[in-house]
């Protein structure tokens, strides 16, 4: 059966059009006629119970889209999406400030994803929604629900930042910035033990013991003096010594009927040109470890830099703990290290000059 030009060159169209879609298949390719909210950091805030409408497309270059909601305070956050066309597939996804995913959308119903968030702490958090695969595409509703811990929704505060005032007589509370209009009495710190609460801030420190002192806390237990989150040296948790028998704070080993003590080991100090920060949480990316960090307010520590994963026990570097900062922003970072089992250590020296 002979075909007309007409039809021949339809056909032709339509092959090299199928060819065309089929080749594009990266990320970047499927994203390439994105708009602003096809970056993370250019994504449109969203209002909180409110419904919002959009639309992705793989087929039309268009496939992602980020949005962001500002919350003042820790509670729990709810993300509901739905789209249009079933034979779709589309993906939902949180991240924190820092870009770390923190949860992904789980089936809710024909056609929905639902991701439930507890927020441990007030700011800024991401919304991503993404079509799955090269040929899905469709129009979305998403909708933002969230409720503060204790009664109510978040409240905003007249105060000014860096402010502190008395919580009792134990602690105290700082103002800090929520959102980008809001202040809140947000988070709270405890006094040492005895150490009483004036005008904001805890009275003189009564120390337990001297920094670094040991004891025995059992026949076969100790305790070491740490200064503690305060401030103030209090003395730590005790420390088993196992079978072995404790003398003068260290745990020794039975030696022709006598006990032979270990000679105390100190932390090596933090040097001038690097920075001791705190691990927050783990968690797995790509086949490594990536760690959390509170940086404070040091602006000294910058992404490359390198590090060490330090013992709890001893203050040493972990054979293998090496760390590598990959992103900062404010007073967090995320660091990547190919130590596997990090336990109880919770401390990272980094290395600023």
């Amino acid at each position: 059966m002979k075909l007309s030009n007409k039809w021949l060159l339809l056909l032709g169209l339509v092959s090299a059009f199928g060819q065309l879609s089929c080749g594009c298949t990266s990320a970047k390719c499927l994203d390439s006629q994105t708009g602003k909210d096809g970056i993370r950091i250019r994504g449109r805030r969203l209002a909180l119970n409110v419904v919002h409408n959009d639309r992705v497309s793989s087929p039309r270059r268009d496939r992602t889209d980020w949005k962001y909601v500002e919350l003042p305070k820790a509670g729990k956050l709810v993300v509901q999406l739905h789209w249009d066309t079933g034979s779709s597939r589309l993906e939902l996804a949180i991240t924190d400030v820092l870009g770390v995913k923190i949860q992904e959308g789980r089936p809710w119903g024909a056609g929905g994803r639902r991701a439930v968030v507890a927020v441990e702490e007030a700011g800024r958090y991401y919304i991503r929604v993404r079509a799955r695969g090269k040929r899905d595409h469709s129009h979305y509703s998403l909708r933002l629900r969230f409720k503060a811990d204790g009664s109510g929704e978040g409240v905003c505060h007249k105060c000014a930042v860096g402010n502190r005032e008395c919580l009792g007589k134990t602690g105290y509370v700082v103002c800090e910035k929520v959102s980008e209009t809001c202040n809140a009495w947000s988070k709270t710190f405890p006094c040492p033990g005895g150490v009483p609460c004036k005008d904001g801030a805890c009275g003189q420190c009564r120390p337990e013991c001297p920094k670094g002192a040991r004891r025995c806390s059992t026949r076969h237990s100790y305790q070491v003096c740490r200064t503690g989150p305060t401030g103030c040296p209090a003395w730590g948790s005790a420390r088993s010594c196992g079978k072995r028998r404790c003398k003068a704070g260290h745990c020794g080993r039975r030696t022709g009927g006598r006990v032979v003590t270990k000679p105390p080991t100190k932390p090596p100090k933090a040097k001038s040109g690097s920075v001791k920060v705190r691990i927050i949480s783990i968690y797995e990316m790509r086949g490594r470890r990536s760690l959390h960090l509170e940086i404070g307010d040091n602006k000294n520590v910058r992404a490359g830099q390198r590090g060490w994963v330090l013992s709890h026990d001893t203050g040493k570097r972990l054979p293998g703990g090496e760390v590598k900062i990959t992103r900062v922003q404010g007073r967090y970072a995320v660091a990547i290290t190919s130590l596997q089992n990090i336990g109880k250590n919770r401390t990272v020296l980094i290395k600023t000059k």
